[in-house]
């Protein structure tokens, strides 16, 4: 999934396994006209998808860069959270995409390091409940993503 159209050359996916999980769009949320301009900003930049999962299902994100991306700064990164939680950091440098035309990082949960060892606790999708409204659907509910 391509960020959004400004920023052509970069993706970002939700991997379950090795395959990236099927994305469909939102329904676009309009501005209060009583937003701040952050809040209007930060709208303008974010792309919002839904993705479907399983419940207690692990899942990691895909962050590509290729060199359609106009890197106009030495570095690049990608500060994400997922559920409030901070996962990682993953960061690039311009002379990394320069010379490979490409760069690639996953992310599969947020890492503890210690001396000897890096542990990675593993994301999974959190088990939804379910109303009596939806209560005739399958166990795989949309999930929302922003990006």
């Amino acid at each position: 999934m391509a960020v959004f159209d400004g920023l052509p050359g970069v993706e970002v996916t939700v991997l379950q396994g090795t395959h990236a999980m099927a994305e469909y769009d939102a329904e676009a949320v309009e501005v209060s006209p009583l937003a701040t301009m952050a809040e209007s900003h930060q709208h303008n930049r974010t792309t919002t998808k839904y993705i479907e999962s399983v419940d207690d299902a692990e899942f990691a994100i895909n962050f590509t860069v290729v060199e359609a991306y106009n890197l106009d700064c030495p570095f690049l990164s990608f500060k994400t959270e997922v559920d409030g939680t901070w996962i990682g950091s993953p960061s690039m440098n311009s002379k990394a995409l320069k010379v490979k035309k490409q760069w690639s990082r996953i992310l599969s949960g947020p890492e503890s390091k210690s001396v000897d060892h890096v542990l990675i606790k593993q994301m999974k999708f959190a088990k939804l409940g379910i109303s009596k409204f939806a209560s005739n659907r399958s166990k795989s509910f949309p999930r929302l993503m922003r990006f």
